[in-house]
């Protein structure tokens, strides 16, 4: 049987939001237990169920309803099944609505330790995440949240095709000094809203001395962020996934013309 978090990904890789429903809280008697949960799109449920009957158009309808408003958010539904579900099992249930695969899109090349981080600490924000990684076992999925959609690094072209580069902020940090060039050289001349590569001040520098002599124009390399995220000091991954996480929210909550505003 198909899993929700394959239908989720399919969803993902097809450009199709979706919410998430989980029941969150179950107290007395509930048509199902804590944990059980629906995927459900503008046209009703891809896969599962959280009981049926009227809780479930309940939480369709606010499904649908937060997909029509265009953001990207958590939701904490609380439904008494008598009073307000009609159904006959008198115990309530708490469903958390997760809309996912809706918002500014954000790639994320290289899935480590850090990149994993960013995708916890922008769990839950504006931000609808793509990682991508050229080694077999890396992105590491149980560290991820189920909202991140994961490609390989061979998909990126293909990729490339239906992303909307000017509402799209990428982030590079691969386990590569050579990969991290690469992917600033293919793509430092697409319009995007925030480019940024991992690394200090002096790996900037070669850089941008070896790009310069590939014929990069220095006012397209003063566009990109190196290093990334705002100073606010620590090293370790969670902490320069907060740094960075707040560089990008900053940026996009300043921008009138944010996708979600």
């Amino acid at each position: 049987m198909q899993e929700w978090i394959t239908t989720l990904h399919q969803l993902q890789q097809d450009g199709i939001p979706a919410v998430l429903v989980t029941i969150a809280i179950a107290k007395g008697s509930t048509p199902r237990n804590v944990g059980a949960k629906m995927v459900v799109t503008t046209d009703g449920i891809q896969w599962g169920t959280v009981g049926g009957g009227q809780l479930e158009e309940i939480a369709i309808k606010e499904s649908q309803r937060a997909l029509q408003s265009g953001g990207q958010e958590q939701i904490m539904l609380e439904v008494p099944l008598g009073e307000r579900a009609g159904q006959c099992c008198g115990g309530s249930v708490s469903l958390l609505l997760e809309v996912i695969g809706q918002g500014a899109p954000l790639i994320i090349f290289g899935g480590g330790h850090v990149g994993s981080a960013i995708c916890q600490v922008l769990q839950g924000t504006p931000f609808n995440i793509t990682l991508i990684d050229s080694r077999p076992d890396w992105p590491k999925k149980e560290l991820l949240p189920a909202t991140t959609t994961t490609i390989s690094f061979n998909q990126r072209i293909e990729f490339y095709a239906q992303t909307d580069w000017k509402q799209t902020y990428v982030l590079v940090l691969t386990h590569s000094h050579q990969m991290d060039q690469d992917l600033l050289t293919e793509l430092v001349d697409r319009p995007l809203k925030y480019l940024g590569m991992i690394g200090s001040a002096t790996k900037w520098s070669r850089f941008q001395t070896r790009m310069r002599e590939l014929g990069i124009d220095q006012a397209k390399l003063d566009q990109i962020h190196c290093p990334i995220g705002l100073p606010l000091g620590g090293k370790s991954p969670k902490e320069v996934a907060i740094s960075v996480a707040a560089q990008l929210l900053t940026i996009h909550h300043d921008d009138p013309n944010s996708i979600d505003q």
